[in-house]
């Protein structure tokens, strides 16, 4: 495993690793107006946006 370094500590990578995912997610029409216009103008990823307005 490699070592990177993380704000996390040995459990909380541990129950992070234990999640699993089946598929993928769709945002809402609202969520893509109210994103979009930043996404075009800023390098900021669309997680980062939607974490910042505390969506």
């Amino acid at each position: 495993m490699a070592n990177i370094d993380l704000p996390l500590n040995e459990e909380e990578m541990d129950r992070i690793s234990d999640l699993s995912y089946t598929g993928t997610h769709s945002l809402s029409l609202k969520m893509i107006h109210q994103i979009l216009p930043d996404l075009w103008h800023t390098s900021k990823n669309q997680m980062q946006l939607i974490t910042e307005r505390g969506f």
